[in-house]
């Protein structure tokens, strides 16, 4: 592993007191040093699932506070980090954590082309969203589609230690290319590891394999990008001290394609995955389970004018495309584990509201059948999340600077 910064308080203590030393010289630098910042806090109420917490009613475990950095030391080489404070409920781990901290290296550039290396803990920029979710304000809504942006894995689906290669060429007939192939890793927190394993786990995830790479197509005659994508991760489970598990290995490979279609007042965007799963050992010697997921979404925001925003999504995601229902599922787990649990759609219509240049209201409300993306993931918590149909109310305000 290149970085091994993820749960180092000192190396968040050191970062933060970088960035707040930056405003007293940002006057003498301010051509080559950018500091900027966010503030977010949100109100849920959360009816039938523990998607943010474990009990039914107001929560405010939607809390979002992140410092981040560019600093362009010469014309090619530029560096970049961001600490955040989050507090998620069930969504993620809470405290800090460093969502990236990265040297850019432009290797190349012309009038048609751009190279750049990218090493540290690098973003994930393959996906739709990928690149932004880690910005309250950026992000198309408060709470992102669960059948892509699992928030469960919110830490390693930013981004990990590693390298990126990322190459772009203009036409002025055939339009723009953007492609990126990366590979980074993550360390798994205890509190992230029972939210993709199961309450009851007492070992470890370790993130031992991974590779990335999208290619993307802006059209210049419209305004239309096409993306496409492809991640392919290994993950190892080393057991506990009393853990009813043994070591075992994860397995997955997900393929992705969006589009998305921009105007001064719409942007309509859809992106569609899927997924294969391999589980081996892990609950027995020579247990093994394979298993394809489908998911995706589509997606229209509307702007009457430059301070409001609308929003309208429906998204599908199915554990595995050959039991859509679940009741295979059902009868292998000996009707333990209910049909519901095996696909998770959402209905969602929000509203955002800029009070000023800085300021910004998010409300949105969520109608959800299924729960296939509450955690744990693997092995479901089948007692709270015993509702088929449960909803969630999330309003958010947020500062940024």
């Amino acid at each position: 592993m290149l970085l091994t910064f993820r749960n180092s308080q000192c190396v968040h203590f050191y970062l933060c007191i970088l960035f707040f030393s930056s405003f007293a010289i940002s006057e003498q630098y301010s051509d080559k040093l950018n500091v900027h910042g966010f503030i977010s806090q949100g109100i849920a109420n959360n009816k039938g699932s523990n998607f943010i917490s474990d009990d039914d009613g107001i929560t405010f475990e939607l809390t979002e506070i992140g410092l981040n950095f560019s600093y362009q030391l010469t014309d090619s080489i530029r560096f970049a980090g961001q600490t955040s404070y989050l507090n998620g409920g069930n969504r993620y781990d809470e405290g800090l954590t460093l969502d990236y901290l990265l040297v850019d290296w432009n290797f190349y550039s012309s009038n048609n082309s751009q190279g750049h290396f990218y090493a540290g803990r690098i973003k994930n920029y393959h996906w739709l969203y990928s690149s932004i979710r880690d910005v309250p304000v950026s992000r198309p809504s408060i709470i992102l589609p669960q059948s892509i942006y699992l928030d469960a894995a919110r830490d390693a689906a930013i981004g990990g230690d590693g390298l990126a290669f990322a190459y772009s060429y203009s036409n002025e007939s055939l339009g723009k290319f953007d492609f990126t192939i990366s590979s980074s890793f993550n360390d798994f927190t205890s509190d992230e590891t029972r939210n993709l394993i199961g309450d009851f786990a007492q070992g470890n995830v370790e993130h031992k394999d991974d590779l990335q790479a999208s290619l993307y197509w802006t059209l210049n005659s419209i305004p239309l990008t096409f993306g496409i994508a492809i991640t392919d991760s290994l993950f190892n489970y080393e057991n506990g001290e009393n853990d009813i598990l043994i070591n075992g290995e994860i397995d997955l490979l997900r393929y992705y394609i969006n589009v998305e279609y921009f105007t001064e007042k719409w942007t309509l965007s859809a992106e569609f995955i899927q997924e294969e799963l391999q589980l081996s050992e892990l609950f027995f010697n020579d247990f093994s389970l394979q298993r394809i997921g489908q998911g995706g979404f589509v997606q229209a925001q509307y702007r009457p004018n430059h301070r409001f925003k609308m929003l309208m999504r429906y998204e599908r995601y199915y554990g595995d495309k050959d039991d859509r229902d679940g009741e295979q599922a059902f009868i292998d787990s000996g009707g333990a584990i209910p049909a519901f649990f095996s696909f998770q759609h959402d209905f969602t219509l929000g509203f955002s509201y800029d009070i000023s240049a800085n300021f910004r209201v998010d409300i949105e409300h969520h109608w959800v059948t299924g729960t296939a993306r509450l955690t744990p993931i693997i092995i479901p918590d089948v007692v709270i999340n015993s509702e088929k149909n449960w909803q969630l109310s999330v309003a958010q305000i947020s500062y940024w600077f």
